[in-house]
């Protein structure tokens, strides 16, 4: 299964699940103040890494994901320590 390819249905519409999670990486990166497009870089080094690793398509599609959404949970969890002090 290549999960790259996998599609989300919006509004009608075939969007791509990765291209719906790296938005949402990049509004958490406004959020926490980051340069844009920083948990995006960091998920292309965590991808190199992988690779030059040698594993499977499948654990590379599962560091993909974690990589990119791994920065959306952090950010969610500082801004409700930030809320509630």
């Amino acid at each position: 299964m290549n999960l790259y390819a996998c599609e989300v249905a919006v509004a009608g519409d075939g969007v791509r699940l990765a291209e719906l999670v790296a938005a949402l990486s990049l509004a958490t990166d406004l959020g926490l103040g980051q340069p844009q497009q920083h948990i995006i870089r960091q998920t292309l080094i965590a991808m190199r890494v992988a690779e030059l690793e040698g594993l499977s398509d499948d654990e590379r599609a599962a560091i993909f994901y974690v990589s990119l959404l791994v920065a959306a949970r952090v950010g969610r969890v500082r801004g409700r320590r930030a809320r509630d002090g």
